[in-house]
């Protein structure tokens, strides 16, 4: 760009003094295109500055907020055909970890950040990384079609803790039939599971949470890594239980009881009715700036709620 305003600055010199032009005007000429020429070069600098700016945006947590990252990242990719976000699960405790550690730009959890997130994570507290809650959600207790068919579609908050400390383990102390009950549990990292043994309690008080606290060991026959594996087991089993967000229930295949009297849906958990509820969290850590900040504005934006529920959780507009 420089050699090409050079060149016409002195084919505009020859121009003017074939044409007799005077020395001051001359002079006077080529300071206004010289100047011209370096404002082109400015804006020619500020356009570089623009094409180096962010144009990607990873994400990474839990499974449950898995299909809001991805659906609202493809709606956002269309009208945005210069940005690539990609999203993956692995679960609340790795998406708060990964985006900690500056592995990922967001992290995804479906419970709300610990300190031991960040314990072993140098120059790294707590209070660094900023939470943005995205939408709510209700924990469903799923049976298998079979156990609902044959009697069991409400079971209360004590009825569940004694499912999962072992201390009834048949189908028929429930009205149902005469199978031992498989229980499924998620994993370690899953924030649905931190949620789960927070909040069910028993009418004593205690939660799962303290029952573990305490050494004491859940009746677990099978551990999930993602909601969708608790839905294959408890579509492919006879006798089975577990729980998973509200958006993966479904009554012909993954059918949820109702909890002390309130079935699990958009409407009780927005009005609080439906006791194992929760928020959903995007983490950054730091203010988000830049791409990352517009993508996780989006989401929370009447569009992005709109995909939220959808996806069927419960917006926060």
């Amino acid at each position: 760009m420089e050699i090409n305003y050079i060149t016409k600055i002195a084919c505009l010199r020859q121009v003017i003094t074939m044409n007799g032009g005077n020395k001051i005007n001359l002079n006077k000429t080529l300071v206004i295109i010289t100047l011209i020429a370096l404002a082109a070069t400015a804006l020619s600098g500020c356009t570089e500055t623009s094409d180096e700016e962010q144009t990607t945006v990873t994400i990474k947590g839990s499974s449950t907020v898995l299909p809001i990252a991805e659906t609202c990242a493809e709606e956002y990719m269309a009208a945005n055909p210069n940005v690539q976000i990609t999203v993956s699960g692995g679960g609340s405790s790795v998406g708060v970890k990964s985006v900690a550690n500056g592995e990922v730009d967001i992290g995804d959890a479906s419970r709300a950040a610990k300190a031991s997130d960040v314990e072993n994570i140098a120059g790294v507290e707590l209070s660094d990384l900023v939470e943005h809650v995205v939408a709510y959600d209700g924990i469903a207790v799923v049976v298998s079609p079979n156990v609902y068919e044959n009697g069991v579609t409400a079971l209360t908050m004590d009825q569940v803790y004694k499912i999962y400390t072992g201390e009834i383990d048949n189908w028929n102390d429930l009205g149902g039939p005469d199978l031992e009950i498989f229980v499924n549990d998620r994993a370690s990292t899953s924030g649905t599971r931190a949620t789960f043994v927070e909040l069910i309690v028993s009418d004593s008080g205690e939660a799962l949470e303290d029952f573990e606290d305490d050494g004491g060991t859940l009746a677990i026959d099978n551990v999930n890594q993602e909601n969708a594996n608790v839905v294959s087991q408890i579509s492919g089993n006879q006798n089975a239980i577990g729980y998973v967000g509200l958006g993966y229930i479904d009554q012909d295949t993954c059918p949820a009881v109702s909890v002390d009297g309130s079935v699990p849906s958009m409407g009780t958990v927005k009005d609080g009715s439906y006791p194992i509820s929760r928020s959903l969290y995007m983490y950054t850590l730091g203010e988000p700036t830049g791409l990352v900040k517009e993508f996780l504005d989006y989401v929370k934006s009447e569009e992005g709620q709109e995909i939220v529920e959808e996806e069927d959780f419960v917006p926060i507009l």
